[in-house]
């Protein structure tokens, strides 16, 4: 017989066992006598005697110490559990399968206002998210996965219940009191040892200050964007303005040089063009360091001839060689090609900028301007150009910062030779641009070399003189070329006629654009000579005005030609894009306007 003291579910084993069944049980409980619960491993197994009796087995194994520490240690860890949940800064939550709230951490409490007996059991997170976020939420699922996913708690825990991976999406908490708290909230599946969904967990951070400092980063930015908006405009404006007179200055000392004066007068007039050609190369120091700076400055690859374009640069100093009695060589490597792919005005500002220096800075002796191919491994670009003084030098004390901006080699330069401290550091940026190096080897008294790389594709084709596509112009039969002159002020105009008057012109003037418009209406030009900036309608409104009545009339493109004081880029390839066929930059020069309006008449010519 068993004891009677054993539970009803061993003693039924035991009947079992004589029926033949074998029976056993694991971490089973039961309580004794005295009150205490102990824990045993129990199997029942059928024996049969020599007779054929049939009777059971007990074999049992107490496991109640064991029990009892992993008791201990459950209790150890589900007591760390619950001091993380309420000590963690982290909002925690968690539902079952149909989204009821299951745990509601200390976390979540201080965040969102609510007590955890108020949500556990009786809510869904749903109400502590905004609404208009859940419904576009739900559309951008929908979307994402190609099914409809309906407002509410699947909207949260779609994309983790569908991936099994972690969701981390920013969204706007909705607090008791009705704050709306901007949070990143993580949303991750909870799975059991058969890897089987049995709810959710959602962790919240608070990113209030996040935010903030985020919307301070783009306000800032913003506030950047319009300095540096502000700073191109005021730039733009300060060249227009300077500009526009150095443009009078310029082009009537210009012509009063070419007149039949000598003596004193001669030598205040060439002062006076040249004192305003420095002036000028300021002004454009200026704009080009700011391009640079804004990483605005953009080269422009074309072909030219290299020799033919040195030759130019060196023509430019012909006035100052003579005043100086300085003599200037000219070493151009045979080997060289004849057309190169580059950008020539930046190559031209470069030599410009260098050889002007060695000219200032040459008391006597020479400069001699070396151009080859570059065999030197050790500085990039397939060109090396040598500029070589018998100058002042530069102590080796002041090489390493003779390239940084508004750097000169001595405080007493500045007095003694003049200028900005720009062109050097100009120098620098642009010979990076145009993908070389540039560096000077010089001591006191030694004089200089500055030596400069340049990589550019040699090509066989020839250069275009006029940036412009061949259109079908019409231009008079009639020996004299009928120009509209456009420009609100009488000095620029008055100086244009006076380029002119050497040719046989018919000069119309028109002081805006919206008078000019109004002629172009009436009257047939052979050419339009068109200021950019002016009161009542600008060159460009009344360009792209005239532009648009040609082809509702089926007229004849008929050439524009821009004359502006802003020499951006951006103002150039405006003019362009505005329906100019070619832009000029003041100050203007006679020889350059003149060139530009020949080019244009063959041009005319050919394809009349």
């Amino acid at each position: 017989d068993l004891n009677q003291t054993l539970p009803e579910r061993w003693k039924q084993g035991h009947r079992e066992a004589l029926n033949g069944a074998w029976l056993s049980c694991t971490d089973d409980s039961y309580i004794k006598s005295n009150g205490q619960v102990e824990w045993l491993d129990w199997d029942v197994r059928p024996w049969h005697d020599s007779s054929g009796e049939v009777g059971g087995i007990l074999m049992q194994v107490d496991v109640t110490t064991q029990k009892k520490f992993e008791q201990l240690e459950y209790n150890k860890v589900s007591e760390i559990q619950k001091v993380m949940l309420d000590n963690t800064t982290y909002s925690m939550i968690a539902t079952d399968t149909a989204g009821i709230i299951t745990v509601f951490n200390k976390g979540a409490e201080k965040l969102l206002g609510y007590t955890a007996e108020e949500v556990i059991g009786k809510h869904s997170p749903v109400i502590f998210h905004d609404l208009v976020e859940i419904k576009n939420r739900a559309l951008d699922l929908s979307e994402e996965f190609g099914e409809t996913i309906n407002p509410g708690f699947d909207v949260v825990v779609h994309k983790c219940k569908v991936t099994g991976e972690v969701d981390l999406n920013n969204w706007d908490y909705v607090s008791k009191d009705g704050r709306k708290v901007p949070i990143s909230l993580s949303v991750s599946p909870m799975k059991n040892k058969d890897n089987e969904i049995f709810g959710y967990l959602g962790i919240a951070q608070d990113i209030t200050t996040k935010v903030k400092y985020e919307n301070k980063l783009i306000e800032a930015k913003e506030r950047a964007v319009e300095n540096s908006e502000m700073k191109s405009r005021f730039l733009a404006n300060m060249s227009h303005e300077i500009r526009t007179p150095l443009n009078s200055i310029i082009g009537l000392s210009d012509l009063l040089s070419q007149e039949s004066i000598d003596g004193e007068a001669l030598k205040y007039i060439k002062t006076i063009h040249n004192s305003s050609e420095v002036l000028l190369n300021i002004v454009n120091d200026i704009l080009d360091l700011s391009k640079i700076e804004a990483n605005e400055m953009k080269l422009c690859q074309s072909p030219f001839k290299l020799k033919d374009a040195i030759d130019k640069i060196i023509g430019l100093f012909e006035w100052q060689l003579s005043e100086k009695r300085i003599k200037l060589f000219f070493d151009f490597d045979e080997n060289l090609g004849e057309f190169y792919e580059g950008d020539e005005v930046r190559l031209h500002q470069v030599l410009v900028n260098l050889l002007g220096n060695a000219l200032k800075f040459t008391l006597q002796g020479s400069v001699t301007l070396s151009v080859s191919r570059n065999t030197n491994s050790h500085h990039s670009g397939n060109i090396i150009f040598k500029v070589v003084d018998t100058g002042i030098g530069i102590p080796s004390a002041k090489l390493k910062s003779i390239f940084e901006s508004f750097s000169q080699a001595e405080s007493s330069t500045t007095k003694r030779f003049g200028g900005t401290g720009l062109g050097l550091s100009i120098t620098k940026q642009l010979v990076d641009l145009m993908g070389g190096d540039v560096w000077v080897d010089s001591d006191s008294g030694q004089g200089s070399t500055f030596s400069f790389t340049v990589d550019m594709k040699q090509v066989e084709s020839s250069p275009v003189l006029i940036e412009q596509e061949k259109v079908n112009f019409q231009i008079s039969t009639d020996t004299e070329l009928k120009v509209l002159l456009v420009d609100d002020a009488v000095n620029n105009r008055n100086l244009v006629k006076a380029f002119l008057k050497d040719k046989r012109y018919s000069i119309v003037e028109a002081q805006n654009g919206q008078e000019a418009f109004e002629i172009l209406k009436k009257d047939k030009f052979d050419i339009v000579l068109m200021d950019m900036q002016m009161p009542v309608m600008d060159g460009f409104k009344a360009t792209e005005s005239f532009r648009t009545w040609e082809k509702d009339n089926g007229c004849g493109r008929t050439p524009v030609i821009a004359l502006t004081a802003y020499a951006l880029e951006e103002e150039r390839q405006r003019s362009f894009n505005a329906g100019c066929d070619y832009h000029l930059a003041k100050p203007l020069k006679k020889k350059v306007l003149l060139e530009a309006i020949d080019a244009h008449v063959e041009l005319l010519s050919t394809s009349a």
